[in-house]
């Protein structure tokens, strides 16, 4: 009997024989077959066992009784009376997870294979992925590089020509919109109705507000929130961020904003009416006469964010009208009225700014009175107006204008509403 150190031997003259015989023969690597060359020890048996290291046919395994193809595989082991390699062809293709008996496909139906079109995955008989060239798998008709995996029409697009697709049913908790969505409010609605129709609108305007901000994706489309006419009372109304919304709108009655009076009825920190802090959604507000039982601010807007407004009525209770800080810009879209008096109509802190577009009409109504200034403007932020931009209409009493230093008032030489002049702190600039 041969010692394990010839058997060793023999081996790697076998081996050397081998890559002689296969470079003469140009054997396709699908006519051979390669199984696990360690010996072991079988303690049950008590035997010593030299694997199989190489078996050589055309188009036959010898492990492989109905000849389907040649299996490159390492040493097969009975496991549940089925004989598994770790790789294997199976109707002219390369596999993991053959049965090297049945040629049936294991690992939960699954497969690997290798095809001139690059890496397939399979489900069972079903194609769920590939690597390489796309033609023929889903929608792709030409050649087409890249990876895809799923097997519905609906998908994830990186790169349209030659990028990644993932196919397959997006699974969110929120809704995608497909248009433009409208979002209703009432006094007589109801925070349990949906909202989605003025028959069913919903009670408070927070309300449609939570509902925007958590059960939908916008995709780039505006997002309205109607409000009918009529006194919402309620705390401060927080401004949230809406996902993929290209605008926002909380519109009132924009003919008549009287018609929609928003009031702050309960007293809840040194917050407005309305509060925008720290978001990115861009939030129109138009269409409401703001008040106040409990001081505060009408808008208040900090931390970076914008906000756009027009068509209001700043009237009474509120301490300061339009507040920004923090990074934040306030800008003015069209015409609004004061008929409140109030500590400051404009407050600008820290790097804010408020701007306005063209042809804007201010009204002040029953000579408003500012108990600080109209415009309070410190800690370097901007108040930039240019000259015939806006004009108003009526009288007011009160100072006009603090610069606080580092600060910029722009007025392009108009004159702010108020009967006493301004002042400025050294190193702010007034034009």
């Amino acid at each position: 009997m041969a010692t394990l150190d010839q058997i060793y031997a023999r081996v790697e003259q076998l081996r050397d024989e081998l890559a002689v015989v296969v470079a003469s023969a140009k054997l396709n690597p699908k006519q051979i077959t390669i199984i696990q060359g360690l010996s072991e020890i079988n303690a049950s048996l008590g035997v010593m066992r030299a694997g199989e290291f190489l078996a050589l046919s055309d188009g036959e395994d010898p492990q492989d009784a109905d000849g389907t193809g040649t299996f490159i595989s390492a040493l097969g082991r009975t496991f549940a009376s089925k004989l598994y390699h770790i790789g294997g062809v199976f109707n002219g293709d390369l596999k993991w997870g053959a049965n090297a008996i049945t040629g049936e496909l294991e690992a939960g139906d699954g497969a690997v294979n290798l095809t001139a079109n690059g890496l397939s995955l399979y489900d069972g008989a079903t194609e769920i992925g590939r690597f390489g060239n796309l033609n023929g798998f889903l929608t792709y008709t030409t050649d087409t590089y890249g990876m895809a995996m799923g097997d519905s029409d609906q998908y994830m697009t990186y790169d349209q020509t030659n990028g990644l697709k993932i196919y397959g049913a997006l699974v969110s908790d929120r809704e995608i919109l497909t248009a433009d969505r409208t979002y209703y409010v009432a006094t007589t609605g109801d925070d349990g109705n949906d909202g989605l129709a003025v028959g069913t609108p919903f009670l408070t305007i927070q309300h449609a507000i939570d509902v925007a901000s958590t059960l939908i994706d916008a995709r780039n489309y505006t997002v309205t929130i109607q409000i009918a006419d009529g006194t919402y009372n309620s705390a401060a109304i927080n401004l949230k961020e809406v996902l993929g919304a290209k605008s926002v709108i909380l519109q009132g009655n924009v003919t008549t904003p009287d018609n929609v009076i928003v009031n702050r009825s309960v007293s809840a920190g040194n917050y407005g009416m309305f509060n925008i802090e720290g978001i990115q959604s861009i939030y129109h507000i138009q269409g409401f006469l703001i008040s106040s039982s409990y001081n505060g601010f009408g808008i208040y807007v900090t931390l970076g964010s914008v906000v756009y407004f027009k068509f209001i009525n700043f009237s009474t209770g509120l301490v300061v009208h339009l507040r920004a800080g923090d990074g934040a810009t306030i800008i003015i879209e069209d015409s609004y009225e004061i008929s409140g008096d109030t500590g400051a109509h404009i407050m600008l802190q820290g790097n804010s700014r408020i701007t306005a577009w063209a042809s804007i009409a201010v009204t002040l109504t029953d000579t408003p009175a500012f108990s600080n200034w109209f415009l309070s403007c410190t800690g370097m932020s901007i108040y930039d107006i240019s000259s015939g931009i806006i004009s108003y209409n009526g009288a007011a009493t009160g100072v006009r204008y603090y610069g606080g230093s580092m600060s910029l008032i722009n007025t392009s030489g108009d004159t702010l509403p108020g009967d006493a002049a301004g002042s400025v702190a050294t190193g702010a600039v007034y034009t």
